[in-house]
């Protein structure tokens, strides 16, 4: 299986607003499944999952992710002292890679999630004390280890850098060229360097002491300033994903979300399927049936608040929905895609159905 992808510094900045809906909800379950983790919490709307995926994944579902069948120490030190604790707050600390999650129980708890790397969560008190951590970790420059106070990670470079900033760093950048710099010097990774470059049109392989910090600038606030547009691009199988539709990639296959957290479990979805015998490119259009369902859904759910009926019938018909595609794809890997064609038709609501784009429309 082939490695799985990671959150950006940008990504984290973009999800924050959905983690940050947590906020004020309680901890009633915590769950690991080796190097994933669900933290269950009842919210002010609802219960939702919040779901760590080391090294370098978080996102917010309506089920649970993952569920051990038993608990390891590190979990057990968790729910010993955050069961029930009151989430006060999601913060990205600067630009890092890093969450900062903080949890009242009588005295105050950080849990930190370290999105890069080898990936880590750690539990620290008020003084930043680590209680617990899950992986034991050691650097030149920093140590992690229960007992010993917690430290930082070199500082990356502000999202908002300004144009005197940009110059004082290109002078003593040490990357061979601009694109490189700008994945590592300042911290944009891959393909949001990739599309900068593109953005401001500016030859990719030249050295960062050739660019100048205007042009630079320009690029780097075009590229901060796009509307957020969930994509998850397709080279067989899942490719890359961003919080942005992007040029660089547009020659690809792709299938939009309406939100970074679906797109980032439609991405895990499909990376963990271990099955070589389903085609990849039905996989994403089975995929992408239930992304456009599930932005009707929402377009549903904002008018749900004048009437607690509108309300149950989306509830209703998501069920419907996700069962319909289910039992689909139950019958067409046994029996063949015209036979699940035929069974799709033959199905309550269902009022057309488009063979080429393997989709169908439900009367609600």
């Amino acid at each position: 299986m082939a490695k799985i992808l990671g959150l950006s510094s940008l990504d984290l900045r973009n999800i924050l607003p959905e983690l940050k809906q947590l906020e004020g909800g309680r901890l009633n379950k915590l769950y690991q499944l080796k190097e994933r983790f669900t933290f269950r919490i009842a919210a002010k709307t609802g219960q939702f999952n919040l779901n760590i995926v080391l090294p370098g994944l978080i996102f917010v579902s309506e089920t649970v992710k993952f569920a051990e069948t038993s608990a390891g120490n590190f979990s057990m030190s968790l729910r010993k002292r955050l069961d029930n604790a009151l989430l006060k707050s999601v913060e990205q600390v600067g630009t890092e890679r890093i969450l900062k999650l903080v949890f009242e129980k009588g005295e105050t708890f950080v849990v930190l999630v370290e999105l890069f790397s080898r990936g880590n969560l750690l539990l620290l008190d008020s003084q930043e004390r680590i209680l617990s951590i899950y992986s034991t970790q050691s650097w030149s420059t920093r140590e992690l280890k229960r007992g010993l106070h917690y430290e930082m990670p070199p500082a990356m470079p502000s999202f908002d850098v300004s144009e005197r900033e940009i110059a004082g760093v290109l002078k003593f950048a040490t990357q061979e060229n601009i694109v490189k710099f700008l994945a590592v010097g300042l911290g944009l990774g891959g393909i949001y360097s990739e599309e900068t470059c593109l953005i401001g049109e500016i030859d990719k392989t030249k050295s960062p002491a050739d660019v100048t910090p205007r042009e630079l600038s320009k690029a780097l606030g075009v590229l901060l300033h796009k509307d957020i547009s969930p994509t998850l691009y397709i080279k067989n199988g899942p490719f890359a994903f961003s919080s942005y539709q992007l040029k660089s990639l547009e020659s690809l296959k792709f299938q939009g979300y309406p939100t970074i957290s679906r797109m980032v479990e439609a991405y895990l979805d499909l990376a963990d399927t271990a099955q070589p015998s389903v085609n990849s490119s039905t996989a994403i259009r089975l995929q992408g049936i239930i992304a456009k369902q599930e932005v009707h859904i929402i377009e549903l759910e904002r008018e749900a608040a004048e009437s607690s009926r509108r309300g149950e019938l989306v509830y209703e018909n998501y069920q419907k929905i996700s069962t319909l595609i289910q039992g689909f794809e139950e019958v067409r890997t046994t029996k063949g895609a015209e036979t699940a064609f035929e069974w799709l038709q033959s199905q309550p609501g269902v009022v057309s159905i488009n063979k080429k784009e393997f989709s169908f429309a439900v009367e609600l």
